[in-house]
């Protein structure tokens, strides 16, 4: 080691007068060849001829002079920049051998693995959040249909009523009154069972609507045969009130027939803006029992919404990896639409010189990279596009 220490001193002790005699030697070679140069644009001859000639041997052997006196200097400090490179490729991340390369490829793959995972959980995530959202869709449309179908028969049976009311005569008085009476205020089960539901699913299988279905009926069940008793108790009590003033009504419009058709005409237009107003009136109702209905159907699903976005949301976790994309060749033909889009999205646009210098290496490098920034690949069963992840070290 001494021995290598002493040559490196002495050598490099002499590379500054090396360095300066080789100058000197440059110089004073290049200003003969320069009025060579002069003498031999005045025109050529023999003698200049031989001159160069002499001229050109001798720079030949002051080149060789030089690059001796230099080869011991640039020699040893090639050796010494060999030794330096080797040293350092041991912790160079891009020699897949280093430690260091190693280290950072055992980073990537974890995660990358863990980017796998965390995709799979989102995409679990997604699929349970559609499918809580259309549960819910399907509950709020049940629930709405449901309602809907017993406004109807709350609709009909207290329009029954109002029906006989509204066509009983003086002869048929007593009997639709008894019937207004006596009618039953109970819902039926066999009206409640007969409820269908249209619900177009996706998610959600025929089995569960049907178990949804069941148990809206069921729990809505009292609920719904006490508003349908309540309402029909209702209207039967408001025409058995009305009943005397009915039957007023009718002996008016009687009497009057026998000698006033004009007034028999003007109490019959009364009863029927009566009967129209009565009608309107239970529309109307009807119309914001529905509107109720589905509003807070409506509530309830967009609640039911909301918390399954929220569950997916939180499943979800921002990942902190720079991602790129490898592509897979499959099939010799990628390489052709490789070149295809390469030359559609950058090589169109590039000089003849540059286009010359491509390599499939750098189209295919192009193309990696242009899926990772604008999300467009090459579709085509001949490539796969492996997603690469580069774990970053942290200060």
């Amino acid at each position: 080691m001494s021995n290598e220490l002493a040559k490196f001193q002495e050598i490099t002790a002499s590379a500054p007068m090396v360095l300066e005699q080789n100058k000197s030697r440059v110089v004073k070679a290049t200003e003969a060849g320069q009025a060579l140069i002069l003498k031999m644009a005045e025109g050529m001859n023999d003698q200049k001829d031989d001159e160069a000639n002499a001229y050109l041997v001798k720079a030949r052997k002051t080149l060789e002079l030089i690059m001796e006196q230099r080869k011991p200097i640039t020699q040893l400090l090639d050796a010494f920049k060999k030794e330096f490179t080797t040293i350092e490729a041991a912790l160079d991340p891009k020699r897949a051998e280093s430690v260091v390369a190693q280290i950072q490829q055992a980073r990537n793959n974890f995660a990358t693995a863990k980017l796998a995972e965390q995709k799979k959980r989102e995409a679990e995530a997604e699929r349970l959040k559609a499918y809580e959202t259309e549960k819910a869709t399907v509950t709020a449309g049940i629930e709405t249909q449901l309602g809907s179908y017993i406004t109807n028969v709350i609709s009909a049976a207290v329009q029954t009523l109002h029906d006989w009311f509204n066509a009983t005569t003086l002869n048929t008085l007593d009997e639709t009154a008894h019937r207004i009476a006596t009618i039953p205020e109970n819902l039926s089960q066999a009206v409640y069972d007969a409820f269908t539901a249209n619900v177009q699913t996706q998610f959600v299988s025929k089995e569960e609507k049907a178990a949804i279905k069941a148990q809206i009926m069921q729990g809505k069940a009292d609920e719904y045969k006490q508003l349908f008793k309540a309402k029909v108790a209702e209207a039967k009590a408001d025409l058995s009130t009305k009943i005397p003033s009915r039957r007023t009504e009718l002996e008016a419009i009687a009497e009057a027939e026998k000698t006033n058709q004009a007034e028999a005409a003007r109490l019959k237009a009364l009863q029927d803006q009566k009967a129209k107003d009565d009608a309107d009136r239970l529309a109307k109702e009807k119309a914001e029992a529905d509107a109720k209905i589905k509003a807070e159907a409506d509530a309830k699903a967009k609640a039911a919404e909301m918390q399954a976005h929220f569950d997916a949301t939180a499943t979800s976790e921002p990942a902190k990896e720079r991602t790129g994309y490898e592509i897979i060749v499959k099939h010799p033909a990628a390489y052709g639409l490789i070149f295809s889009f390469w030359f559609e999205k950058e090589g169109k646009d590039l000089p003849i010189d540059q286009l010359d210098k491509k390599t499939l290496g750098q189209m295919k490098a192009f193309c990696e990279k242009y899926a990772h920034k604008n999300s467009e690949t090459i579709k085509t069963p001949y490539i796969e596009y492996k997603e690469q992840v580069k774990v970053q070290a942290r200060k």
